[in-house]
């Protein structure tokens, strides 16, 4: 498979373009194999950081109930630590995700 990128908005598409199908520009690049690698490592590693994200969402809201329950301060205590645990996870993927997008690593 050979990818091509907008070199006005930086579409990627996984078929050969004349116009980008986004903003319809003309400057269409076609990726080298190296390029193309990367863009395919990079969209499997930020599908599985998108699915993490999905998971940790619904983990802290499990924790959010068990703080609610307040049966035991060592119970709490856990649940605390697994929606903090969860929150500081979810805002390292975030950031992570944010830096493969300005590095032109999304695809």
């Amino acid at each position: 498979m050979v990818l091509y990128q907008c070199q006005n908005c930086g579409y990627v598409s996984d078929y050969a373009v004349t116009v980008c199908p986004k903003c319809g520009s003309k400057n269409i690049k076609k990726f080298s194999g190296k390029e193309e690698k990367l863009i395919k490592k990079s969209r499997k590693t930020n599908y599985l950081h998108m699915k993490l994200t999905r998971f940790l969402v619904k983990i802290k809201k499990y924790a959010e109930n068990g703080v609610k329950e307040n049966l035991d301060p060592a119970c709490v205590k856990i649940f605390k630590e697994v929606e903090h645990n969860c929150y500081e996870s979810y805002q390292k993927i975030v950031a992570e995700l944010q830096t493969h997008m300005k590095g032109k690593k999304w695809g």
